[in-house]
């Protein structure tokens, strides 16, 4: 069996690793779950579940000029979706077994209870946001301090991708 171990991540970090910091509302459905086939035979080969959730924008934290505005429909996926769905591959196609370590940052939000949340996204791959993080509206003035006090990102981190293309990993610190 495979082990998944997790490295906690300070916010500023995943600010950091945000291209986009947004508020968002959640508009129904909010989750939606999609079978990724990995095989022609779905018993032996299960498929993955894929969970997306729907959001509307309300907010922009971030400077970025490009992105979504305030009013558009995000359909958003965990950052990690790529790696898990690598390694559930590697299981059910190649029966390899691989303990991946994820990052994770413990946020104060109830993620399916409040209907408000800051969302920092770090890539965008067909057309879906891939979130590392998400914080409670509550903590919205100690992201902008932490926003304000970051260096300047020396690469855009996060063109469009193919989401097979995409293993989000955590960019390199500021020097």
């Amino acid at each position: 069996m495979n082990m998944v171990h997790y490295r906690e991540v300070a916010l500023r970090d995943m600010a950091w690793q945000a291209r986009y910091v947004l508020l968002v509302k959640k508009i129904e459905p909010f989750v939606e779950y999609v079978d990724v086939l990995i095989g022609e035979d779905s018993v032996k080969y299960p498929p993955f579940k894929k969970t997306k959730y729907h959001f509307v924008v309300s907010g922009r934290m971030d400077m970025s000029g490009d992105g979504p505005k305030i009013g558009d429909k995000i359909v958003a996926i965990d950052a990690n979706f790529p790696r898990k769905l690598k390694v559930h591959k590697l299981f059910y196609l190649e029966n390899r077994r691989k303990s991946p370590i994820y990052e994770r940052y413990e946020s104060r939000a109830d993620f399916l209870k409040e209907k408000e949340l800051i969302l920092f996204v770090s890539i965008v791959a067909n057309g879906e946001y891939l979130f590392c993080a998400f914080e409670s509206m509550s903590r919205m003035e100690e992201v902008k301090k932490i926003l304000g006090s970051l260096p300047p990102r020396p690469v855009d981190l996060a063109e469009e991708a193919e989401i097979e293309d995409v293993d989000v990993h955590k960019p390199p610190k500021p020097q």
